[in-house]
């Protein structure tokens, strides 16, 4: 980070999410932008210069409007055609994707993720569902669902995730009231 902000000559905050492979390795995926919203633009082969510990690959993310969602999606699918991460695979074929599969392969109660200071923690509320809904005052479904059944042993559970952005929930209200008038 010390590297990239020299480099950037701009203050950087991060997000970075560590995702094991099925072979027990481990790689990050960062997340980064300006707390001033100023465009930012690093190359793939600066941030592999300033990294120094193997393969990248930087992209922008197109819709930023719920990384959490965008995260928990796509670490926690096992794709089956490259359980080896690699990435010179064609995708002109369907993958297999089991959903969720990824989530056994963290150790318990390892730490996923780390962020700088100038990223605020989103709150995180646990309850029952209707009691949520009730406190937030949402009426619209989910922007995100995911269902993952887990078989240990005899032991079999479900882990249901849903987030609600409340921006994105207030604006459906907002139209629904407009659509009626």
């Amino acid at each position: 980070m010390r590297k990239l902000r020299r480099f950037t000559k701009q203050k950087l905050v991060y997000i970075v999410v560590i995702e094991p492979q099925a072979s027990g390795s481990l790689h990050a995926h960062l997340l980064l932008k300006t707390p001033d919203k100023s465009k930012l633009v690093i190359l793939n082969d600066v941030v592999a210069e300033k990294w120094g510990q193997g393969f990248t690959k930087t992209k922008r993310l197109s819709d930023s409007d719920n990384v959490s969602a965008y995260l928990m999606a796509y670490l926690t699918n096992v794709d089956l055609d490259n359980l080896e991460g690699d990435f010179t695979k064609t995708s002109d074929r369907p993958k297999k994707i089991v959903k969720g599969g990824r989530l056994a392969l963290y150790d318990v109660g390892m730490q996923i993720y780390r962020r700088s200071r100038g990223i605020v923690e989103p709150e995180k509320v646990v309850d029952q569902k209707f009691k949520v809904q009730k406190y937030w005052n949402i009426k619209t479904d989910p922007d995100y669902y995911r269902k993952v059944e887990f078989k240990k042993g005899k032991d079999n559970f479900d882990v249901e995730i849903e987030y609600y952005s409340l921006k994105k929930a207030k604006i459906r209200e907002l139209k629904e009231l407009n659509s009626k008038k």
